[in-house]
């Protein structure tokens, strides 16, 4: 018998069963090996502001702002269980406008960001202020000496999501945890979970997370209806091997790509938004797209060599909220997902709520708006 089993090994599943081992309860996690898992594809910036467009929702901001101060918490935890490979990293963000009308936009975000905030974003932001052209590519060696303007937002970090889930995987095993692959099927009794069957063999429990992302629709197809839907991202990563180059900001345009680096010379950028189901391919459109608009805003890495392009399935739910909750109806059954692109900044604190509530502990949360049946159907 088991405590908890955990569906699913990304980023959320992972760290909600590291919150159930934290917490003094026996934890499996099963995992299917799903070609395209939005974790091993995710970019990494870790950032509680959506820098594109409107103002983001004030529940979607709160709950990112919840994610991105989550991981000093998770971080000294897993320090302590001696993983400290994780890519994580504050290197600041410069967010660059390309023409009068971004330059526009980035006014706005400034105005926005130069008035009261909650103390929390506002610590984690730090000071952020208008950068002269010349000082952002001072700042960025492969950033264009054409744009209009820039901002820099020192507090900004970013993870490595492959490192951060073996992280996570490593100090589970350090816990006595189990981490398996296998498809994991739940098993009901008058609507009780009473155990997860994986691949013919059961594991005993009342309690089951489902944090299997993008894949979650199709075992929820009565909660969820069309509220969570697959993307594709296709994300491009480089070579450029330059001194120091894995401190560089994170790089964004208001208008589309972002630029990441990591050691020891990796740029990572992208991103595809494809809702082309689970199609997972690399595409020559796709990978077009990505390395054109990268090298509008940073025409240096022209010369950077094609190491690698990675496909995700992001979870995108019908109102850009995650949906994290016990399911209705089935006791000691708890879901996950819906995080899209904002898995690697909402990941890890959405896991540890999900874990918090499968034990029974308060969630730390006012979890009404992210409550997984409101895209069910009504029949």
């Amino acid at each position: 018998m088991t405590d908890v089993v955990v569906v699913g090994a990304g980023i959320v599943g992972l760290a909600a069963a590291y919150e159930v081992s934290r917490l003094g309860y026996g934890v499996t996690v099963v995992d299917a090996g799903h070609q395209g898992r939005a974790t091993d594809a995710g970019a990494g910036i870790v950032n509680p502001l959506d820098l594109v467009g409107e103002q983001s929702a004030a529940e979607k901001e709160r709950v990112a702002l919840s994610g991105a101060t989550y991981y000093r918490e998770l971080l000294a935890r897993l320090a302590d269980d001696g993983e400290t490979d994780h890519g994580y990293a504050t290197v600041g963000q410069v967010v660059v406008a390309t023409d009068d009308e971004e330059d526009g936009v980035l006014e706005a975000l400034l105005a926005r960001l130069s008035g009261p905030l909650p103390a929390s974003l506002a610590d984690y932001l730090g000071p952020v202020r208008r950068l002269p052209v010349g000082e952002a590519a001072g700042m960025v060696p492969y950033l264009s000496d054409g744009i209009r303007g820039a901002l820099l937002l020192p507090g900004i970090a970013r993870v490595d999501g492959q490192k951060l889930a073996v992280c996570l995987a490593n100090a589970l095993r350090k816990r006595g945890a189990d981490v398996r692959h296998g498809v994991g099927e739940l098993v009901t009794v008058a609507g009780e979970v009473v155990g997860v069957d994986v691949d013919g063999e059961r594991i005993d429990t009342g309690r089951v997370i489902d944090a299997s992302g993008a894949w979650a629709a199709a075992r929820w197809p009565h909660l969820l209806g069309d509220g969570v839907t697959p993307v594709r991202g296709q994300i491009v990563h480089l070579s450029y091997p330059r001194e120091g180059i894995a401190t560089t900001p994170v790089v964004s345009n208001v208008g589309g790509p972002y630029i990441l680096a990591f050691d020891p010379d990796r740029i990572v950028t992208g991103a595809t938004h494809e809702r082309v189901g689970f199609d997972y391919r690399v595409t020559a459109g796709g990978q077009a797209d990505v390395l054109t608009t990268a090298l509008r805003v940073a025409p240096g890495l022209a010369d950077a060599t094609m190491l690698e392009t990675r496909v995700g399935f992001r979870p995108v739910s019908r109102d850009a909220l995650p949906i994290v909750g016990a399911v209705p109806g089935l006791a000691g059954a708890v879901l996950a997902t819906g995080l899209g692109a904002h898995g690697l900044t909402l990941g890890p604190a959405v896991g540890a709520i999900a874990a918090r509530i499968a034990v029974g502990h308060d969630p730390g949360h006012d979890l009404t708006a992210l409550r997984p049946d409101r895209f069910a159907s009504p029949n």
